[in-house]
């Protein structure tokens, strides 16, 4: 059972610079954006409007949207801009399940969240001595997220870290940020078969709107996003209308590496363009949902 809150309206506003340093041409520019990805019911994509271009838009196969945006021509020491505006609808929900829920066999197609990757370690031998120490007191699903969560908030110490380091470090070195929590999390979950996958996006933190990560875990045949950075040690199952999905998937690993991805064509020896991004967030419009 999953229970509603407030749907919150917000506008996304996220646009690339391209600067080419260079003296000669760069030629057959095309930039990948990422866009907040439809994911009913928590979020809605309502409208998509490429900043200055048309755009083609394309999905993969993590389910991760992007615009395909070009420019055929940037003249030496020009700067090309480009991005969106998106309109999303976003729900607070909250999953209710019985602790004795059981999980149904495992979709193929879900089977390659069940094994580890880069900085999702779930083979490293204190993750997977955790996670039977978890399984052994909680063996069914739901009772095991939970005591993962708070198990991750004893075990990381929050500190801001300049580089992405993963689940294996967060285990070792006891310290990270929310990229930390989420992946030592989502190792957790692999380690007892439960299907798990990272995600990435924006979040309202108390004040401001901040990049933040957090985890979706696959119980009953429903992905069900959770944060173990802000709700570990409640073992909160959900998310506010706040979080606003943007990447689906281990952007730490080179398959999406990054939201924004650029090729061109260029004369041999010139200076490759300087890349930078800006993002903003702004809330429209509130409505109460009585569902």
């Amino acid at each position: 059972m999953k229970t509603s809150s407030t749907i919150l309206s917000h506008r996304v506003t996220y646009s690339t610079k391209i600067q080419n340093t260079s003296d000669n041409p760069l030629s057959g520019i095309r930039v990948f954006v990422a866009f907040p990805p439809p994911l009913p019911p928590r979020q809605e994509l309502i409208n998509l409007s490429s900043i200055p271009v048309s755009g083609r838009q394309a999905t993969d196969l993590k389910g991760n949207h992007w615009l395909d945006l070009t420019c055929d021509r940037l003249a030496g020491k020009e700067t090309f801009t480009c991005g969106y505006t998106a309109l999303v609808r976003n729900r607070s929900i909250h999953y209710r399940l019985p602790q004795s829920t059981r999980n149904s066999s495992v979709p193929s197609s879900l089977v390659g969240y069940t094994k580890p990757e880069n900085f999702i370690e779930s083979h490293h031998h204190l993750i997977k001595d955790l996670a039977r120490d978890l399984s052994s007191k909680n063996p069914n699903p739901i009772p095991f997220v939970k005591a993962a969560m708070r198990a991750v908030t004893k075990t990381i110490r929050y500190s801001p870290q300049k580089y992405e380091r993963g689940a294996a470090f967060a285990i070792e070195k006891h310290v990270g940020d929310c990229t930390e929590f989420a992946a030592l999390f989502t190792a957790l979950c692999r380690a007892k078969g439960i299907p798990a996958r990272l995600e990435a996006g924006f979040a309202y933190n108390r004040k401001k709107w901040e990049r933040h990560a957090w985890s979706v875990v696959w119980i009953q045949d429903n992905w069900i996003p959770v944060d173990p950075t802000w709700y570990g040690n409640s073992g909160w199952l959900g998310v506010t209308n706040r979080h606003i999905p943007l990447i689906i998937g281990n952007w730490m690993d080179i398959r999406i590496h990054q939201e924004f991805k650029m090729t061109w064509s260029h004369k041999p020896q010139t200076t490759p363009p300087q890349l930078g991004s800006k993002w903003k967030v702004t809330k429209v419009v509130s409505i109460l949902n009585s569902s």
